[in-house]
């Protein structure tokens, strides 16, 4: 059993094992790209990250700019993304990278659609709206050739210009 923070809309995220099993909801589940809660119908507003435990080395959070990402595109690829829609699910996540949901939390999130660009309801402006563990395909096309396009979107948008890499320390 997972500790709980007591409240649902608050996740601890831990990798600290207590009797062989993680403290936190993920484990070492969550180090692939990913954006927080795709899977759901109302996309969430942010997600805050607070620091009360770190690590001396290794821990860090890597936030990419997708609305730059987006921006940078080449036409090609802008051209292969704009107006289309992907979709995503939890259960993808359970399958990628082994993150176990239980049976009410895949039934909270079945599938959802939403533009693979999406414009930023409060900055206005278009970014790349996926996620490597959650967006199971992209509309009209097969998962091998969407984990393709997904592919070549994450390595465009993981380049080093669009990447902010958070050390943490306590407080933060």
């Amino acid at each position: 059993q997972n500790r709980t923070t007591g409240r649902r809309e608050v996740l601890l995220v831990s990798n600290i094992k207590e009797d062989g099993k993680p403290i936190g909801r993920l484990g070492n589940q969550e180090l692939n790209w990913h954006m927080d809660q795709i899977f759901m119908a109302q996309p969430t507003a942010g997600t805050i990250l607070y620091a009360i435990e770190v690590t001396p080395a290794g821990g860090d959070t890597w936030f990419c700019d997708l609305g730059a990402a987006y921006a940078a595109l080449p036409a090609h690829l802008k051209a292969r993304v704009e107006g289309r829609r992907a979709v995503h699910s939890a259960a993808t996540a359970d399958r990628r990278v082994g993150i176990q949901l239980s049976d009410e939390q895949r039934a909270r999130a079945p599938e959802v659609v939403h533009p693979l660009v999406r414009t930023h309801p409060l900055a206005r402006g278009k970014g790349l709206y996926f996620s490597m563990n959650h967006t199971a395909r992209i509309d009209g096309m097969t998962e091998e050739a969407s984990l393709k396009l997904l592919d070549e979107l994450r390595a465009h948008a993981t380049q080093p210009r669009f990447v902010y890499t958070h050390r943490w320390r306590v407080g933060d």
